[in-house]
């Protein structure tokens, strides 16, 4: 007999083909086979020592027998090995020998092993990093039939993350994947048809690739199609199906099903408000770190009559904010009020008035973030932000980096004088909405940077300002550099307080060796989230209202000031000057009415800032990156712009070169300039 007829017959044993099953006979055969040279027996002969199967385990055996028919071009065999070397506790680790080997079954044509490579490439896991490698190495898995190769090209593509962003191109990749049968792949492609980006929109397509994904039980996918029911998007709004979708969702792990699940109980929407039911949704979303899921908690345990835990509260606030909830961040506790409890607490013991001031501060913070949520910019229309060509440059550099990020700038530098004092400057009507008390904290209190007070310098307001009007003919005089500046146009996700993400973050690339041909465990990439908008208010009317809201805790503060030395009183003005801060700067003079201006507005300690290029540099904090992402965002050329020509393509370059071409056009002003 020869070496393959050999092989064949230890093959029938070993599959109990037209013979009964033998293992034990197989093993023989294919040592035989084996001895004679036959690559493929070597390898199967190597695969029943590695696991035991019709032999004893011996991994020593095992790895000897593998490496001989890698050598021997078995793509399978060299993967195996590689395996071995990467992440078994049967040998020593060996990330240099793992690499070569994958190297070896890649020459061979493994389709896996080519995935895997790029994956090792791509991060620079025990290998140097490239991203160049990988994208070869990705397409030539594809090319191999791999899904999730596909995928994982698609993803660069939709995010510009090496390659030039390409939507079109990102489509094609994932529906390759989906051909290939990779859920995810069909989840992604989806929302692509569903909001007409690289594709043509067409929600009954989107409808039927989320029908699709979900009868495979994508987690994502059941969860997207249970949106659509809940919001009537494309299809009839049906909140009974919706329910059972969310619901199945959760069985299969999807924490936002979870957390808007819990919000339809705790509303009593479409099911019967259930608050208990809500918890325990919110708890396992938040065990997955969903960060809404960590804020409706939290919001639950800050604000309902039966579950109110200020503690609990607190603790998930902070760890949503921590991992950027920007929300979040709204209901943090001050920390100079933490601050100053802890220090009177040694000046001056007040006993039953110290416990009736520290609830008087909570209030206060209580209404200053009632009042901030009312000034949220809820609205969707594009917002403009005014500035000059050295900022576009910072912006958008020539050489791709993530840097679309914008600065907020320390308020003093603002020409406005009254800046800030508009609420202070208001007319007040009567007692209830008198601003004396409001004007001796801010015009009375003198600080010196004396040692004894909490910091020696307080924090200072640091502010971005947003205009509804990307082209009139007075803001580009008064904030585009008389004409000679541009105009950043951007779209806000905007949502309300307890706006629930509706869509899974696109998959990014797993650190793991794939033992399957479709990679089961990926890392997410985390959204770049947006700041918090706030809109201004000019008239007398909301400012007299706002006057009146922070009067009921502030004038209790007041008359307990009586009864507390000199140094507490000061701590107390230096606290309440630094809390009333970022509220005083969310109102200005009507004059400026007309600009309808929103603003980022962040209070931020000499710790947390930055100097710019200037000399000398002023003081700035930025924003995470966020501009850019969505599809009407637009930048405009202001009407002074000398070789706008020239300024038109230098723009069109530099946002191709950062993966912003396909989101972002280049348009000049229509503004006669005289």
């Amino acid at each position: 007999m020869s070496a393959k007829e050999i092989f064949d017959l230890a093959m029938n044993y070993y599959n109990g083909t037209d013979v009964k099953k033998n293992k034990e006979k197989a093993a023989e055969l294919f040592k035989e086979a084996a001895n004679a040279g036959y690559k493929f027996a070597i390898n199967n002969l190597a695969f029943m020592y590695k696991n035991g199967d019709g032999v004893k385990k011996d991994t020593e055996k095992a790895v000897m027998l593998l490496q001989q028919a890698a050598d021997a071009g078995n793509g399978n065999a060299a993967y195996a090995l590689a395996e071995m070397y990467f992440k078994s506790d049967s040998v020593p680790l060996d990330m240099k020998k793992s690499a070569q080997l994958l190297q070896q079954s890649v020459d061979a044509n493994h389709p896996t092993a080519a995935y895997n490579l790029a994956l090792m490439n791509y991060d620079g896991i025990h290998i140097e990093k490239n991203k160049k490698k990988a994208a070869i190495l990705l397409q030539k898995s594809v090319d191999l039939g791999n899904a999730k190769a596909a995928y994982n090209l698609a993803v660069m593509y939709q995010t510009g993350d090496y390659f030039e962003q390409d939507l079109q191109q990102a489509a094609v990749f994932y529906q390759k994947s989906m051909d290939l049968g990779y859920d995810e792949a069909i989840n992604n492609l989806a929302m692509m048809y569903k909001d007409g980006k690289g594709v043509e929109q067409n929600l009954d397509k989107a409808f039927a690739l989320y029908q699709q994904a979900a009868k495979l039980n994508n987690s994502n996918a059941t969860n997207n199609l249970a949106v659509m029911y809940k919001n009537g998007d494309g299809i009839s709004k049906d909140l009974k199906k919706a329910v059972k979708l969310f619901q199945q969702a959760v069985k299969l792990g999807n924490s936002n099903a979870m957390n808007t699940l819990a919000g339809m109980y705790r509303n009593g929407n479409g099911v019967i408000k259930n608050m208990d039911q809500a918890v325990d949704l919110l708890q396992q979303a938040s065990t997955l770190d969903n960060l809404d899921a960590i804020y409706n908690l939290a919001i639950i345990y800050r604000y309902d009559d039966i579950l109110k835990d200020r503690k609990k509260s607190i603790i998930l606030f902070t760890k949503a904010a921590g991992k950027g909830h920007a929300m979040a961040a709204l209901h943090m506790p001050h920390k100079l009020i933490a601050q100053l409890f802890n220090k009177l607490d040694k000046l001056d013991k007040l006993e039953d008035n110290f416990l009736e001031l520290e609830d008087n501060f909570l209030e206060l913070e209580d209404t200053i973030r009632a009042i901030k949520e009312r000034h949220i910019y809820t609205y969707k229309f594009p917002l403009a932000h005014f500035t000059s060509w050295p900022a576009i440059e910072n912006i958008i550099p020539e050489t791709a980096k993530e840097n679309n990020v914008l600065r907020l700038y320390n308020v003093d530098y603002m020409n406005d004088p009254a800046e800030g004092r508009s609420l202070m400057n208001v007319k007040s009507t009567s007692s209830e909405n008198s601003n004396v008390f409001l004007n001796d904290i801010f015009e009375n209190t003198i600080f010196s940077n004396e040692t004894n007070t909490i910091n020696s310098v307080p924090p200072s307001i640091y502010s971005l300002s947003f205009t509804e009007s990307s082209d009139r003919l007075d803001l580009w005089r008064a904030y585009g550099n008389d004409g000679d500046g541009f105009s950043i146009v951007t779209t806000f996700p905007i949502g309300g307080i307890e706006e629930i993400s509706s869509r899974q973050t696109l998959d990014t690339f797993a650190k793991q060796i794939d033992t399957d041909n479709i990679q089961k465990n990926n890392l997410n990439t985390q959204p770049n989230i947006p700041p918090i908008l706030f809109r201004v208010f000019y008239d007398d009317k909301n400012k007299l209202e706002t006057i009146e809201k922070l009067n009921i805790p502030l004038k209790k503060i007041e008359d307990k000031l009586s009864k507390l030395n000199e140094l507490a009183k000061n701590e107390i003005y230096y606290v309440l000057y630094a809390t009333l801060l970022e509220v005083m700067y969310l109102y200005k003079d009507e004059q400026y009415s007309t600009e309808r201006e929103v603003r980022v507005i962040q209070a931020m300690s000499l710790d947390d800032v930055k100097l710019d290029e200037r000399k000398p540099g002023r003081l700035y904090c930025e924003t995470t990156p966020f501009l850019f992402k969505n599809m009407s965002s637009k930048i405009v050329i202001g009407p002074k712009v000398q070789d706008r020509q020239v300024a038109l393509w230098n723009l069109r370059y530099r946002l191709k070169k950062n993966g912003f071409g396909d989101t972002t056009s280049v348009v000049f002003s229509d503004v006669n300039y005289r």
